[in-house]
């Protein structure tokens, strides 16, 4: 509903591959493949960080995602 067939959205969710007690939700992969494969081709998946806030700790692990709605799903 927020992209038009073809749009291009990008986002950053939380990554399970490393264990918190704080932060975003996180998912695996291939949850997070599964999830959107029907109406969302990836473009690019990535694992970076989120910004702590502070310039001497590494923020939660997380995927950055570049994602392109499928013309028809």
């Amino acid at each position: 509903r927020i992209t038009a067939p073809g749009g291009i959205y990008l986002t950053l969710a939380g990554n399970a591959n490393e264990s918190r007690q704080y932060g975003p939700p996180r998912v695996k992969e291939e949850e997070f493949r599964g999830n959107f494969s029907s109406w969302i081709d990836f473009e690019r998946l990535h694992k970076t960080r989120f910004d702590s806030g502070s310039g001497d700790a590494n923020g939660a692990l997380a995927w950055s995602a570049l994602l392109r709605r499928k013309e028809k799903p």
